[in-house]
C-alpha cells in the first residue's frame, strides 16, 4: 500500500498544475548544477538531491508571489498534502536511490553492455561500432568458411577444369551444402553424440535464457538492466532522447533480441555441418565468445572504473524522464499542459519558447528574476 502512489490526475484536480510546473523548474535548476567531478561539491554523488528540492518547495510555497496557492495547500487534508509532496519529489529521490542505493541497483548487472552505455549516455559510438562489425562480420566469415570446408575442392568453385581449359558447369563463386552428409559427422558416433548433447544444452538452457532476455529487454524484470530499459522506454517515448541515445536504444534491443535468435541459427548450422568433433568444438565456443564481447568490454575494469559513467547516465535518464522538453518548445502546448494564460505568457516571454537559449541567457543574467540568496 505505501509504495503505490496516489493518482496524478486527482492530485492535478485538487492542487492545480502550478507544483508539476515548480517541479520541471527546479529539475532544470538541479540539472545545471549537477556535475561529473569526483572531487567536486557538486558531484552527482555527493549532492543530496531530496534535499535540493525539499528545500526549494519550501522556499517557492512561502514566497509572497505564490501566497495564493500557499493559502489553498495549507487549507486541504494533511493526507493529501503529503500525497501531493510525494509525488512531486519522486524523480529527486530517484536520482538519489539510482546512485546510491547499489544494492538494488547493481551495475555489475552481466547484461549491461557497450551498447547500453550509448543508449544511456549517448556516446561510446566508436566502441560500439567496433563491437558490432565484430559481432556480425565473425559469425557471417565462420560459416561461410564452414560451408567452404564441406564443399570439396574449392578450385572447383573458381576455375576452368583443368584438363579440357574450358569453365565447368558447376562454376560458382559461394559454396554449397551437400544435404547428404548434412548432420552426418561423417559417420563418426561420437560426432553424433556431441551434437545431441548440444542439442540439449540449448533445449534446457539457451531458449529459456533467451526468452528471458527479450523479458529483461522489454523493462518487465527486476535487474538493473531491465531498470535501465524502462527509463529508456519511457524517454523514447517522449522523444526527449539525442540522436545517438536513439540509435543506440535500439541497437542495445536488437542485439539482445533478434540478433541473438539469428546468431544462435547459424551456430546450429555450422555444427549441423561440421564433420570434424574438434571443429565442432571450438566452432561452438567461438559463437558463445561473440555472443557475449558487448557484456565482457562493458565489464572490463578499464571500461568504467567504479561504475560512474553508467551511475551519472542513470540519474539523468531520471531527469530526462520527467522533464517534458519537447511541450517547453512548443508554447501552445505548454500553456496547455500546465494550465498557463496564453496571454500572459506572452507578457512574459513573447513568441519565445522556453528552449529559447538568447532568452533563457538573458533571464538567467536579470536581476528582476534572481532571488535574495541568488543576489
Amino acid at each position: 500500500k505505501d509504495n503505490i502512489r496516489a493518482p496524478e490526475e486527482g492530485l492535478q484536480a485538487v492542487f492545480g498544475m502550478r507544483p508539476w510546473l515548480w517541479q520541471q523548474f527546479t529539475l532544470l535548476q538541479l540539472e545545471k548544477r549537477l556535475r561529473f567531478d569526483a572531487d567536486h561539491e557538486d558531484d552527482f554523488d555527493e549532492i543530496d538531491n531530496l534535499r535540493f528540492g525539499k528545500l526549494r518547495w519550501d522556499a517557492w510555497l512561502k514566497a509572497e508571489e505564490n501566497s495564493d496557492f500557499y493559502e489553498h495547500f495549507e487549507q486541504q487534508p494533511q493526507v493529501a498534502k503529503e500525497l501531493l509532496q510525494s509525488h512531486i519529489f519522486t524523480p529527486f529521490d530517484l536520482i538519489d536511490f539510482v546512485t546510491e542505493r547499489l544494492d538494488e541497483w547493481d551495475y555489475d548487472d552481466e547484461d549491461i553492455s557497450v551498447y547500453t552505455y550509448l543508449a544511456v549516455i549517448g556516446s561510446g559510438v566508436g566502441m560500439s561500432i567496433i563491437t558490432m562489425c565484430i559481432q556480425i562480420i565473425t559469425p557471417l566469415l565462420l560459416l561461410y568458411n564452414n560451408m567452404l570446408l564441406s564443399d570439396g575442392e574449392p578450385s572447383a568453385r573458381f576455375f576452368v577444369d583443368e584438363l579440357t581449359a574450358e569453365p565447368e558447369n558447376t562454376t560458382r563463386f559461394l559454396p554449397r551444402t551437400d544435404w547428404d552428409t548434412f548432420c552426418n559427422q561423417n559417420g563418426r558416433p561420437e560426432g553424433k553424440i556431441l551434437i545431441t548433447l548440444v542439442l540439449f544444452i540449448y533445449a534446457a538452457s539457451v531458449v529459456p535464457d533467451s526468452l528471458l532476455m527479450f523479458f529483461r529487454v522489454s523493462g518487465g524484470s527486476n535487474t538493473t538492466y531491465s531498470k535501465i530499459n524502462s527509463l529508456r522506454q519511457i524517454i523514447w517515448e517522449q522523444n526527449d532522447d539525442s540522436v545517438l541515445q536513439q540509435i543506440g536504444y535500439k541497437i542495445d534491443r536488437y542485439m539482445n533480441t533478434g540478433y541473438i535468435c539469428l546468431l544462435y541459427s547459424i551456430m546450429l548450422f555450422i555444427l549441423f555441418n561440421t564433420p570434424l568433433v574438434l571443429d565442432l568444438i571450438l566452432n561452438a565456443l567461438a559463437i558463445e565468445f561473440i555472443h557475449r564481447i558487448d557484456e565482457e568490454l562493458a565489464d572490463a575494469d578499464w571500461w568504467d572504473e567504479g561504475n560512474r559513467w553508467i551511475r551519472a547516465g542513470t540519474a539523468e535518464l531520471v531527469i530526462q524522464g520527467t522533464l517534458r522538453l519537447e511541450v517547453m518548445k512548443n508554447p501552445k502546448r505548454l500553456c496547455k499542459m500546465y494550465d498557463i494564460d496564453p496571454k500572459e505568457y506572452k507578457e512574459a516571454l513573447g513568441n519565445a519558447s522556453l528552449c529559447d537559449e538568447r532568452c533563457a541567457e538573458r533571464d538567467e543574467a536579470s536581476w528582476d528574476y534572481l532571488s535574495e540568496k541568488e543576489w
